[in-house]
């Protein structure tokens, strides 16, 4: 008998990969964007951190619900990509 899409661990696992790679992607914004901001420095070239943040910005916009992370979800909820002046950098 075939999984339920609930039950299905192939579908359970994309999900939780998702959810894992947005994570990483705010985690990024944020670490990249304080380092630029406050330390008038980067690691990573614009091209770089654009990519990222347009990824991080299409993943929030196509899976909305794997969007509650208790990970900054204030802070990403507008998420356009655009900046991360915008961020909260000194008080997680």
């Amino acid at each position: 008998m075939p999984f339920s899409i609930e039950e299905d661990p192939w579908h359970r696992e994309g999900i939780q990969r998702k959810s894992e790679h947005i994570k990483q992607r705010r985690a990024q914004m944020l670490i990249h964007s304080c380092i630029y901001y406050l330390m008038d420095n980067n690691v990573v070239d614009d091209f770089t951190w654009q990519k990222w943040a347009d990824e991080l910005a299409q993943a929030q916009k196509d899976f909305p619900h794997l969007c509650k992370l208790n990970f900054f979800d204030d802070a990403f909820k507008d998420w356009t990509g655009a900046t991360g002046c915008h961020l909260p950098m000194t008080d997680p």
